[in-house]
């Protein structure tokens, strides 16, 4: 369907030796498992696919070519790509566990639910496939961006909220700016969608509504990239790297910030 994406980074996984296989084998395991009962045959076909053609990265563009120009398709190349970008930084074995968190945190919503062990690592690695996925489409489109709806069961746009432009700020970084955390009808409230964002943007809320009080500004993207070495698998480890190599004189505001945002 328009707007699904995956960055399985198997191809390269499993070009990396026989260790890697292993990790990587364990990866198409678990993607088949979370797929359900699906059949027989058809769970043949796949993990005949993955394993004979294994992809990198997969978009989805719901058979509407019209999609592929547009700023919604626009950001989800970004955010597979950023996806891309972090695995470079961690390698193949953190890169399988993030994968095999994602395939089988069990809850509602895109990413399951916000308490299991695996969601602060599915937090990390999506809070920043959102910012540059979101940040790149605006860069491009600006106010001819579209709207789109989040916040909600996205898939089956059921209490969502349809984010668009506003006055001279485009519907991307709307949705940044805008993000609740604390919006129990979105079953991935607690993926940091807005936070990297905060980082960077002025201490000024342009929405209040969101609740977030924003006293941190002035980092950039290429600071937050670099922090996202193997040894940081959590929004917490993160957190601790952000304040010891850059935030000192903001200790007290990121501690609120992220406070806010439920780490």
């Amino acid at each position: 369907g328009a707007g699904n994406g995956n960055t399985y980074m198997l191809r390269s996984i499993m070009q990396d030796g026989p260790a890697a296989l292993v990790a990587g084998g364990g990866m198409v395991n678990n993607m088949l498992r979370a797929l359900g009962p699906t059949g027989a045959a058809a769970s043949f076909s796949l993990a005949r696919y993955i394993r004979v053609k294994p992809a990198d990265i997969h978009y989805g563009y719901g058979k509407d070519p019209a999609f592929l120009t547009t700023d919604r398709y626009t950001e989800l190349v970004m955010h597979e790509l950023a996806h891309a970008s972090h695995f470079t930084k961690v390698g193949t074995f953190w890169w399988a566990d993030f994968g095999m968190a994602e395939f089988s945190n069990e809850g509602e919503g895109d990413y399951g639910g916000c308490c299991s062990k695996k969601a602060s690592m599915i937090a990390l690695g999506e809070g920043w496939a959102f910012l540059i996925g979101h940040l790149f489409a605006d860069l491009e489109y600006g106010l001819r961006s579209t709207s789109f709806p989040e916040q909600g069961f996205i898939s089956q746009n059921r209490d969502v909220i349809q984010f668009g432009n506003q006055g001279t700020i485009s519907s991307h970084i709307h949705f940044l700016e805008s993000f609740n955390p604390n919006r129990r009808l979105d079953p991935s409230f607690w993926v940091p969608k807005g936070l990297l964002y905060d980082m960077m943007d002025e201490k000024i809320e342009l929405f209040p509504a969101s609740g977030i009080r924003d006293q941190v500004s002035g980092f950039s993207c290429s600071q937050i990239f670099g922090l996202m070495g193997p040894d940081v698998k959590s929004m917490e480890a993160f957190k601790i790297a952000l304040i010891q190599r850059y935030g000192a004189n903001q200790k007290r505001q990121i501690l609120d910030l992220f406070s806010q945002y439920g780490y």
